[in-house]
């Protein structure tokens, strides 16, 4: 893993700009603890998105991350 990290980020075109070498497992748990961070922040009264509106907020960031030409949305 760490190996490939290395290659990815002297060799890729577009590297990434961080690299975190990590199991499936934490990786996952990582990422379901910050979509729990957001569900309890979007329950504060001053935010209260709609799920419509979570979603289109993520669809227009990773399109950014496109644009930038970030290789890590692969969808």
């Amino acid at each position: 893993m760490v190996t490939e990290a290395v290659l990815e980020a002297y060799f890729s075109e577009k590297p990434k700009l961080r690299y975190l070498v990590e199991t499936q497992w934490e990786g996952d748990r990582v990422l379901h603890a910050l979509v729990e961070k957001l569900l309890d922040e979007n329950d504060k009264p001053q935010h209260n998105y709609s799920r419509e509106q979570l979603v289109e907020l993520l669809d227009r960031k990773i399109e950014e991350r496109r644009a930038e030409g970030s290789n890590c949305w692969k969808l």
